[in-house]
């Protein structure tokens, strides 16, 4: 029963929305991946050129841990890309991540209800299908955990346990190398304090581990590294200050609770229940938690907390199935066995979430599960669905489109790839070695586009500039408004995230406006 409505909860409506930035990025690398066996740039006649091409480097991508591509790949083969197809193969590893925690759970020969109260603290855990059903690293990421933690916690492990440990984490650097190289510190530091103790690896064991880890991870570097990208450049050039580091892990911490990654209640009563029933277990997850979060918060490539009020947690969702861990543990040790203070627990702590003062920072008071579950029924708005079939319908083949904001270029990008997605990248970058053979439409003012797509508030800057043009002789007319709440209101993150559609906006600044390049006079 759990895996079937599991696998309800992880598959119902996923090809819905349009892929989000992020995601259509993942999928059009997969393109590339599925032509030509590399993460290039080229997709077709666009280019993949996020912030300038910072994360590029001789046309590829070579800045991000690249599995993620390599997963996609094989299904940008099944024909038409659509979301459905991208999200797919990601959601089946999601499925095969519930599938050995059921295994798991089990396999610990638990009480029923015991077992009860797990399987519903998962169910209920909203951000795990969320971060499940997305064309992202993130379900690597966090099956490589439970593969690890799993195989980590045998009492008596084999050499193919210890081999397959390797393998799982360095799947998790594969799939992201913050998240994984975090996680991998949880590991060191649980195992240093407590696991070396009670079932410490050999020294042959660890040698050829580390070995093993330092060559794989050499090897992947060697190709896919954010320093020999301008990406590291870009990021030493904006780092934070070790007080904005402090102020990132509160951040962290307290987006971690909006966001339903950690359950508010469970985690402050979590330190009694360490203390008066000598609960090591769960005094290892909240190690395992705080080393997350705070290694996490030390290298994160987040820039200018001044211009974004929220921390990057998708680095950190490593801490859900530990998140989940704590609150089953925690429910279990208050209710003493009862089954109506279990269900109670399970109910007021995960269903209904109410204890948890930071969901109202969100403005959403309803229960999350029942938010999301009628949200399958009834989903919200797309803007890049709706500008999508607007460009495949109206823009011809290879007519020029220029986005703003930057980044919905790439959703548009992937559902109406018959444009060519404009001025990606700076004018002086024409220069530039990698970008000196492309077409001139690819650089910033050098050619007008044919139409100009405009997200929400940013249309009045584009007015501006369409203002400054027509003293030049080149005049753009409002072509199309399509009214249709113009932010993707449907990311894991849950603070970035409605279960609802927007329907009481401004059609003058938060709709979707599309500009048409008028013939000369």
């Amino acid at each position: 029963m759990f895996i079937f409505l599991g696998g309800l909860l992880l598959f119902s409506s996923l090809g819905t929305y349009a892929l989000w930035d992020d995601e259509a990025g993942t999928a059009l690398h997969g393109i590339s991946v599925c032509t030509t066996g590399d993460t290039g740039a080229l997709v077709g006649y666009n280019l993949v050129a996020f912030r300038n091409g910072v994360a590029l480097r001789n046309l590829k991508e070579r800045t991000i841990s690249p599995l993620q591509y390599y997963v996609c790949a094989p299904f940008m083969k099944f024909g038409p890309t659509t979301s459905l197809l991208a999200r797919m193969p990601f959601s089946l590893i999601g499925f095969a991540a519930l599938t050995l925690m059921a295994f798991w759970i089990n396999r610990l020969g638990l009480e029923l209800k015991v077992k009860m109260i797990y399987f519903l603290c998962i169910l209920m855990s909203i951000p795990l299908f969320l971060y499940f059903r997305q064309c992202r690293y993130y379900s690597l990421v966090l099956f490589f955990e439970l593969l690890a933690l799993f195989l980590y916690r045998q009492e008596k492990r084999s050499r193919r346990d210890l081999v397959l440990l390797n393998f799982a984490l360095f799947g998790l650097i594969a799939s992201n190398y913050l998240a994984g190289f975090a996680l991998f510190l949880a590991f060191v530091s649980d195992y240093v304090i407590w696991e070396r103790k009670e079932s410490p690896f050999g020294l042959r064991d660890i040698c050829c581990s580390a070995l093993f880890q330092f060559v794989c991870c050499f090897l992947l570097l060697s190709v896919w590294n954010p320093w020999g990208t301008g990406w590291g450049s870009y990021i030493a050039d904006r780092g934070l200050s070790l007080m904005q580091r402090i102020q990132l892990f509160a951040w962290t911490f307290r987006d971690c609770f909006r966001s339903e990654l950690l359950a508010f209640l469970p985690c402050l009563l979590a330190p009694y229940v360490v203390i008066k029933r000598r609960d090591s277990l769960l005094l290892r997850a909240l190690l395992a938690v705080l080393v997350i979060i705070l290694i996490t918060s030390m290298v994160s490539p987040q820039v200018a907390l001044d211009q974004t009020g929220v921390a990057d947690i998708r680095y950190v969702i490593s801490v859900i199935p530990l998140g989940i861990f704590i609150a089953a543990r925690v429910i279990l040790a208050f209710s003493k066995g009862r089954w109506l203070w279990l269900i109670g627990g399970v109910l007021l702590l995960q269903f209904f979430n109410l204890l948890n003062p930071f969901r109202f920072d969100r403005g959403q008071g309803a229960s999350t599960s029942i938010g999301f579950i009628r949200e399958l029924f009834l989903p919200s708005g797309d803007p890049y669905r709706t500008a999508a079939d607007w460009i495949s319908f109206h823009v011809p083949s290879q007519a020029s489109v220029w986005v703003l904001p930057d980044y919905a270029c790439y959703p548009l990008m992937f559902h109406a790839p018959q444009a060519v997605y404009a001025w990606q990248l700076r004018p002086e970058q024409k220069d530039e070695e990698q970008f000196k053979n492309l077409p001139d439409i690819h650089f910033r003012g050098v050619l007008m586009p044919d139409y100009i797509v405009a997200f929400g508030p940013v249309v009045q800057q584009v007015r501006q500039y369409i203002s400054q043009w027509a003293t030049q002789g080149v005049r753009y007319n409002e072509e199309a408004r399509l009214l249709t709440f113009w932010k993707d209101l449907y990311r894991p993150e849950l603070f970035w995230r409605t279960f609802k559609p927007i329907e009481n906006f401004d059609p003058n600044t938060e709709a979707i406006y599309i500009f048409k390049k008028q013939p000369w006079l």
